[in-house]
C-alpha cells in the first residue's frame, strides 16, 4: 500500500507543478509584452519616464567645448612673437570646475532612479519566492 500512496503523491505533485508551469508561462509572456512596451512605462510611470527623458537629453546634447591651455617653450614663443605680433599672457589661474545645479539634480534624479529600481526588483523577487515557497508547503515539499 506504501507505493501506491507514494505514487500517488508523486502525481498529485506533478499535476501541481504542471499547472504551476502553466501559469507561470502564460503570466511571463503577458509581462514580456508589457516590459518591451514604451506606452506602459509612460502610463503607469510618468515621473521617472519625463526623468529618464530629461536625463538622455542631457547627456545627448552637444556642450560647449572649451578652448584648451597649450604650454610652450620660450623659443617657440619668441618665434611666434617674430612671425606674426602675438600678444602673450601670463597664465591664467587653473580653474576649479564646479557642479551646477542642473549636474546635482540630474545626479539626484538618477540615483533615485537606481534606488527605485532596485527596491521594484527587490519586491517583486521577494513576492515571486513567497509564492514558489507558499505552493511547495501546500505540496509538502521541504
Amino acid at each position: 500500500m506504501t507505493n501506491y500512496h507514494d505514487a500517488e503523491r508523486i502525481r498529485q505533485r506533478m499535476a501541481l507543478l504542471r499547472g504551476r508551469i502553466d501559469r507561470d508561462v502564460g503570466r511571463w509572456t503577458a509581462d514580456a509584452g508589457r516590459w518591451f512596451e514604451w506606452r506602459h512605462y509612460v502610463e503607469n510611470y510618468p515621473v521617472a519616464t519625463l526623468s529618464a527623458a530629461a536625463l538622455a537629453a542631457y547627456w545627448l546634447m552637444p556642450h560647449r567645448h572649451r578652448p584648451q591651455a597649450v604650454t610652450l617653450d620660450p623659443s617657440t614663443i619668441e618665434e611666434l612673437v617674430r612671425r606674426g605680433g602675438i600678444h602673450v599672457d601670463a597664465a591664467p589661474a587653473p580653474r576649479v570646475p564646479q557642479q551646477s545645479w542642473a549636474d546635482a539634480g540630474v545626479s539626484l534624479l538618477g540615483s533615485m532612479l537606481i534606488r527605485g529600481a532596485v527596491a521594484y526588483l527587490g519586491q517583486y523577487a521577494g513576492r515571486e519566492v513567497g509564492e514558489e515557497v507558499a505552493e511547495a508547503q501546500e505540496v509538502g515539499l521541504r
